[in-house]
């Protein structure tokens, strides 16, 4: 706060031949700018961490109960949403660029990001068609062991 403070009582003539108050409201903007990028950067570490917890947390359920419980889809959504903040983060960065190579660097990481998003979106496409195509033959292997067992019965 003693940073905005600072911000907005500090108007000097620039060297640039601007208007004092456009350099005035172009710190401002940087200072919200660089406040929502750490906000957003940090929510998406805080939505990657506790979706690996949850992983780790379903994991160890399923090793103690023997139940079916699928922690690969659950981080791979986690690790997506986390991501999204992350990309945000950095769009909100290209209004502070002020090179060409600084820009290129931002692009190459926004795109980086967005191949690992779509990346995690096809891995939990994937893998939740294969268990749609597990509970299928489950439902299959079923019904035809309750056919077997209403013909047995039919023949006693």
């Amino acid at each position: 706060m003693n940073d905005l403070l600072m911000i907005l009582t500090s108007v000097e003539t620039p060297s640039s031949g601007e208007s004092p108050y456009v350099e005035w409201l172009t710190k401002i903007l940087h200072y919200f700018a660089n406040t929502v990028i750490f906000l957003l950067e940090l929510v998406g570490i805080i939505v990657i961490l506790i979706g690996a917890c949850r992983a780790i947390h379903l994991i160890f359920k399923q090793v103690i109960t023997k139940g079916k419980y699928n922690a690969k889809i659950s981080l791979a959504h986690s690790l997506q949403l986390g991501l999204e903040f992350k990309m945000g983060a950095e769009i909100i960065k290209t209004v502070m660029v002020t090179e060409v190579s600084e820009l290129l660097i931002l692009g190459a990481i926004i795109l980086l990001r967005a191949v690992l998003s779509f990346i995690i979106y096809w891995e939990i496409k994937c893998e939740q068609k294969e268990q749609l195509q597990e509970l299928e033959i489950c439902k299959i292997e079923l019904a035809t062991h309750k056919n077997n067992a209403s013909k047995n019965d039919e023949q006693v």
